[in-house]
Order: C-alpha cells, then sequence, then structure tokens
C-alpha cells in the first residue's frame, strides 16, 4: 500500500508548481496521470492494477483528490492474428490502515490473463474531462529465464526456480564470475530488460551488510523505515534496466545476461531476481528527462506499458 501512496505522493510533487525558488508553474491546470504495466502471465488485480491519479499544486494538496474513483475504463485485447476482446476494469477502493486514506485502483475481476505478443489498448472516460484518454502497449514476447547458464554449479549453489527453496545459495565473491542473469529471447533483436534485486529478509539490525557502510557492518535501526518502504532504489530493492543486445551461444539460441551486478546486493540473505523484458513506452518513462509524457498516455500523463520475464532465487 505505501508503495503507490509513494508513487502518487511523488508524481503529484513532479507536476507541482516548484514557486518563486525555481521557476513559474509548469501546469495551470488540472492533469490526469495513468500508470500501469501489464504482466504477462498475470492479470490486472490489486497487486498489478491501473490507478487513474490527479495531479494538484502543493497548496492544493489533499491526498483524497489524488485518486479517480468513478472513471469508466475498458481494455482491447488484440491477438496477432486480429482477434479482438473487450472487457471493463472497475474500481477498487480500499483504506490504508496506517494512513486512513481511500484508495481506488481499476482491476479486472474477470481475470483475464495478459498474453505475450498481444496488443492491448486502455480507454478511460473521466466525468466532466472533455478529452478521451487512451493508451496502447504490445506485450514483449515470452522469454525463459535460465537458472544457472553455462555454469554447473557445485551441489546446493546456484539460482532457483523454488521460491520455498531457503538453502540454495550462492558465494558473494562469485555473484558476478558465475551466475549471470540470463533470459533466453526468440533472435537478435534488442530488448530493453530488467533486473530487479529484492532482498526478501525481514528487517533486523542483525542484517549484514556485504559491505560495511559508514563503517557499520549490520543494518542500523534507523535504516528500518526505508528498508520496509522497498522502493526501486532502497537499499533493500534496486533495479538495474538498458537496453540490450542478445548474444548467439553455442547451442543455437539467443540470450541475454546481466554479468555486473554484485553492488546491487546490499545485505547477506534470501533474495529474489525479477528478469524482465519491458516495451518501449516503459523505457521511455523510465529514462527520458520528463518520462511521464512519454509513456505512451494520450491525453494525460504518465505510462502505459507491458513486461514479460519469470523469478529465481537465491
Amino acid at each position: 500500500m505505501k508503495a503507490y501512496i509513494f508513487l502518487l505522493l511523488v508524481i503529484t510533487l513532479i507536476l507541482s508548481a516548484c514557486g518563486e525558488y525555481v521557476s513559474s508553474p509548469r501546469f495551470t491546470q488540472t492533469f490526469y496521470t495513468v500508470n500501469a504495466t501489464l504482466k504477462s502471465g498475470n492479470t490486472i488485480w490489486m497487486d498489478n492494477p491501473v490507478w487513474i491519479g490527479k495531479s494538484l499544486s502543493i497548496s492544493q494538496l489533499s491526498t483524497m483528490d489524488l485518486f479517480v474513483p468513478d472513471a469508466h475504463v475498458r481494455i482491447l485485447q488484440t491477438a496477432p492474428n486480429g482477434d479482438t476482446l473487450s472487457f471493463p476494469l472497475m474500481p477498487w477502493s480500499q483504506t490504508d490502515p496506517e494512513s486512513h486514506m481511500s484508495i481506488t485502483f481499476y482491476v479486472d475481476p474477470a481475470g483475464h490473463i495478459i498474453q505475450p505478443g498481444h496488443t492491448y489498448r486502455i480507454d478511460i472516460d473521466i466525468l466532466d474531462y472533455e478529452k478521451h484518454i487512451y493508451a496502447e502497449t504490445t506485450v514483449p514476447p515470452a522469454v525463459q529465464v535460465i537458472p544457472n547458464f553455462n555454469y554447473s554449479p557445485p551441489e546446493g549453489q546456484g539460482f532457483t526456480t523454488d521460491p520455498n527453496d531457503n538453502t540454495t545459495s550462492m558465494p558473494y565473491s562469485q555473484v558476478d564470475v558465475h551466475y549471470p542473469v540470463t533470459i533466453g529471447v526468440n533472435g537478435p533483436q534488442s530488448v530493453y530488460y530488467s533486473v530487479d534485486i529484492y532482498c526478501r529478509e525481514p528487517f533486523s539490525t542483525q542484517l549484514e551488510f556485504t559491505n560495511p557502510m559508514f563503517g557499520q557492518t549490520y543494518a542500523p535501526e534507523e535504516l528500518e523505515d526505508e528498508y520496509n518502504e522497498a522502493q526501486d532504489g532502497s537499499v533493500r530493492r534496486i533495479s538495474i534496466m538498458s537496453k540490450f543486445i542478445p548474444r548467439q551461444h553455442t547451442d543455437g539460441n539467443w540470450y541475454v545476461s546481466l554479468t555486473d551486478y554484485k553492488t546491487a546486493i546490499v545485505f547477506y540473505g534470501r533474495y529474489r531476481f525479477t528478469a524482465q523484458v519491458f516495451d518501449e513506452n516503459l523505457y521511455k518513462y523510465k529514462y527520458m528527462i520528463e518520462g511521464y509524457f512519454h509513456g505512451g498516455v494520450h491525453n494525460a500523463l504518465g505510462c502505459f506499458g507491458s513486461s514479460s520475464g519469470g523469478l529465481l532465487y537465491t
């Protein structure tokens, strides 16, 4: 829940007027924001919803106004052969127990599975907003996550695809040498590849840094709030994303490997690696200056993107 609040507040701050300290206001009227990443093999549900927000200046900031609870939202799915399917998204509101805010997301109660290679269009109409909001993304082809690519580790070492396996491990000193995060792709075409590295350990002052930080060997108490927020870029969760060119292996297949990620492992412990290929909308949103203009959304700000990928554990 905190993650979604944080995202909305960040967007709000970005879109807010900076006053006399920096420049004149960028936005002089209400702008709407749309954000979603459709994940191949998943549904549009509470763990991966569509959210629709409203940009506000700091002087007008009211958390109740950050969410749009009554939009009309529909998804159009088009298969590579031209077959189409249309289904609505419904608002789902819940209260954050800490802030007592009512937060609204849009989900698919019918549970349609997002399909790789399919194109998805979202259409949004908001009462008293004269513009029709829409966006389109084509989900990248399915990729295969390779646990221990081109290496046969000793028994009990390496990556596993079993989230309940808490014993398989790898020596920290050998992470970049023997254990690339690898996916199999369909050919030599370049891809937008991302690896999300997440520490699965609950916070504790016994969490040990892989490299002492500011002379400290273990996590200090004041790090707890940041650790539990687990935003991308925090000490607990670091994402690496770039454009990669696949290489052909001697087996004739094409692969993409991330080999230099050791510094993203901040603590010793259990980890989850999410390896994903993204569409161009999401890549531009993350990497272009003022990316919220370039996320594929028309008549609103934000991003409507998609990804295909899988999970590894160690």
